[in-house]
């Protein structure tokens, strides 16, 4: 089977990022033969979307499970959809969790884990941005 991680990076010794649909890179590992790939997600900065965009982004690479840290209901359903299954990662890197899933260790994320849009910003930041006036 082939699975995704959500990663900062490319490679097995990539740290998993928590967020599923603007991770900035996908590590597949295929579990038969142990071959990776990485790609970079195109869905980092969609304005909306990225969870589902990654969901099919997977799905059309013949992905069969991700493991990540979190996921929204959005991405949640697309996956489900797709006949994806989803872990909760449970080490800080890739090789650690491929490690993980073949002992049966990470846990199922059968709903979604944080609320829509937790992935974007928040406007947490200073208010300091100016308008100049036209």
């Amino acid at each position: 089977m082939k699975i995704a991680f959500t990663t900062r990076e490319a490679g097995m010794d990539a740290p998993m990022d928590d967020r599923f649909g603007r991770a900035p890179y996908f590590v597949m590992v295929d579990t038969e033969t142990g071959a990776a790939e990485s790609e970079e997600n195109p869905n980092v900065s969609a304005g909306s979307g990225a969870g589902i965009g990654s969901a099919e982004f997977l799905s059309r690479r013949g992905v069969g499970a991700v493991i990540t840290g979190n996921l929204g209901p959005k991405a949640s359903r697309a996956l489900m959809a797709a006949g994806i299954e989803a872990y909760r990662a449970s080490k800080p890197t890739v090789r650690e969790n491929v490690d993980a899933y073949s002992r049966k260790e990470l846990n199922s994320l059968s709903d979604p884990t944080v609320d829509e849009k937790s992935g974007m910003g928040r406007g947490m930041g200073r208010g300091r941005g100016r308008r100049r006036p036209l």
